[in-house]
């Protein structure tokens, strides 16, 4: 990233998104973290954080790229005095990626994707009070912090209208489901758990109202795509080993039995019974008293 690039996404903290542009489509959705890589310098590395508001899409003209909109959300200056989070970090934490070379616009797998984040977040807890004072980095300011009740009244608005299988306001499930939850990130979750797959609302949407990235990346998580077969989406809840993405899930599927069985709708009943059954034996067999198991 050029300096005047960086200087105009900066700008951004403060007005709104940035656009950026990709030879080919990437594989990055609306909410996925981005990273800005400086290149090219005497010093490069890791400069800048924020997230994809939008999904790839096309402009009029179709000899142009695919663009999406990007939210800085976290930047340091230019020349910052506490260095920036160099190549040669990045290349011991994670090696097999092509780290310094310019324009690469390459996706992180899953795991080295969560190195980088503990990565960064060490990396800017280097920072103090002082150093924002000096402007040595920079927040997005005047972000709310969203809660239960911007959740609520979020996933109020998305599911308007909406009706489940017996006639009645889908509202209704996501409402037990989040009000199943032991603490707030689970009551959030659970209040917003569908909004993603069932609404036109995207991850970087959810996002831009102010909720933090681990509950966004619970919701992406908890979203079943189409195509995925659903006990492999199940599977994959698991293996993330995200404790609140698990709960929801087993609340959801808690509340849907008891739905399923009231409504005679025996396929769903079987399917969510096989889910719940698989989440249940996961744990038997690592012996994790953690989990609170409900008789289904």
């Amino acid at each position: 990233m050029t300096e005047d690039d960086y200087l105009r996404a900066m700008l951004c903290l403060e007005w709104g998104e940035f656009r950026r542009g990709f030879k080919e489509k990437p594989t990055a959705r609306s909410g996925d973290n981005f990273f800005l890589l400086r290149t090219g310098t005497d010093t490069d590395g890791l400069i800048a954080k924020g997230f994809f508001l939008s999904d790839p899409y096309k402009t009029t003209k179709n000899e142009e790229p695919f663009r999406m909109d990007l939210r800085p959300t976290f930047m340091v200056s230019w020349e910052n005095s506490k260095g920036i989070l160099s190549i040669d970090e990045l290349r011991a934490t994670i090696e097999d990626f092509p780290w310094g070379e310019s324009g690469n616009c390459e996706e992180l797998q899953e795991k080295d994707a969560r190195r980088l984040s503990a990565l960064w977040n060490d990396y800017i807890g280097r920072f103090t009070e002082e150093d924002f004072d000096k402007g040595l980095t920079v927040e997005r300011s005047g972000r709310p912090k969203a809660g239960i009740d911007e959740a609520i009244a979020l996933a109020s608005e998305a599911h308007l209208e909406q009706k489940d299988l017996d006639g009645n306001p889908v509202i209704l499930h996501p409402l037990t489901v989040g009000l199943s939850g032991r603490n707030e990130a689970e009551k959030i979750c659970g209040f917003l758990h569908d909004v993603i797959e069932d609404t036109e609302w995207t991850a970087g949407e959810i996002r831009e109202k102010g909720f933090s990235e681990e509950i966004i990346d619970t919701l992406v998580l908890l979203t079943h795509e189409v195509g995925i077969p659903y006990m492999d989406y199940v599977k994959k809840i698991m293996d993330s080993g995200n404790q609140t993405a698990i709960h929801v899930k087993l609340n959801d599927l808690h509340h849907n039995l008891e739905r399923g069985r009231k409504g005679g709708y025996d396929r769903l009943v079987r399917k969510h019974t096989e889910a719940l059954k698989y989440i249940e034996s996961h744990y038997r067999k690592k012996g994790d008293k953690g989990l609170t198991l409900r008789n289904g």
